[in-house]
């Protein structure tokens, strides 16, 4: 029967597969396509790879409400140089085309591998308000594997920072070598979803690339997220809040947190900025 997409509200897809059947002992990663990582991986190195993530109050209130995990598409992203090769051009003669028409057909998350900087803090916590929540690759990977059959559309693994140009040259030889056919961009399309400038590489992405054949897109198009049924008891492993909090902030918002149904000893408050000023003694 395959993987199932099913309509949960006018923007969200639920994806629902006839379970997970594989032996990480005998099929390893076949099925799938392992980004920027050595081929030689098996199932255990993800369990090793810890992920994290920044949210919103509100945005984590939803996932314990729905006890999903909702992948968006990544034409939502806001970098401009996010999604390049959707927005390139491709000429073939006397004609032109585009990659225009897998537009509704990607989606994706980022994480990251990187703990903890002020920079991310920065950026995804600009209220002061944000929570770092931390998992495992192996998590992830067991959340979005619900079906054999859908992994053969995913992509998974670490992002790679490169120039732009360096990218470019890499995407003009393997368009060099294929026929110009709709499968050339189905497989350079998630791929370069793993290409991203030097610029962003402090943020060390891991990330997961759904994509939907053009059948299930023409049908589905209008839909903005895929959602996948997790156990967030299980899934996430620490909620983090931001360093800057104060301690009476902190206290509300560790109540509101457990008031959702997360376990309170999986609540801690980041001391990247906690200073505790040294005495040299001097003689």
């Amino acid at each position: 029967m395959g993987i199932q997409l099913i309509p949960l509200s006018e923007e969200n897809l639920q994806v629902k597969g006839e379970g997970i059947s594989y032996d990480p002992n005998k099929i390893g990663f076949a099925k799938f396509h392992l980004m920027n990582m050595p081929d030689n991986n098996n199932i255990d190195d993800f369990d090793r790879i810890i992920l994290y993530k920044y949210y919103s109050l509100d945005s984590l209130k939803y996932l314990l409400q729905d006890q999903k995990l909702y992948i968006n598409k990544v034409s939502s992203w806001d970098d401009k140089y996010e999604n390049f090769f959707l927005k390139c051009q491709f000429s073939y003669g006397n004609e032109s085309d585009t990659a225009e028409k897998f537009v509704n057909s990607i989606f994706g998350q980022s994480w990251t591998t990187s703990p903890e900087t002020d920079a991310l803090w920065r950026i995804y916590s600009q209220d002061k308000k944000g929570i770092r929540v931390r998992t495992t690759a192996r998590k992830l990977f067991d959340a979005l594997y619900i079906d054999n059959e859908s992994m053969s559309n995913l992509w998974f693994g670490k992002v790679k920072y490169d120039y732009m140009s360096s990218f470019i040259k890499q995407i003009e030889h393997i368009i060099y070598k294929e026929p110009r056919t709709d499968k050339v961009f189905e497989e350079i399309l998630p791929e370069s979803e793993f290409m991203k400038r030097k610029e962003f590489a402090h943020e060390e992405e891991f990330r997961a690339i759904l994509m939907l054949n053009l059948e299930q897109t023409a049908k589905f198009q209008n839909y903005k997220r895929l959602a996948f049924d997790i156990n967030l008891a299980d899934f996430i492993d620490e909620y983090c809040f931001d360093p800057r909090l104060n301690k009476d902030v902190c206290d509300l918002q560790r109540i509101k947190l457990v008031e959702m149904g997360v376990d309170s000893y999986k609540i801690t408050r980041s001391t990247l900025y906690d200073f505790q000023p040294h005495t040299f003694v001097l003689n």
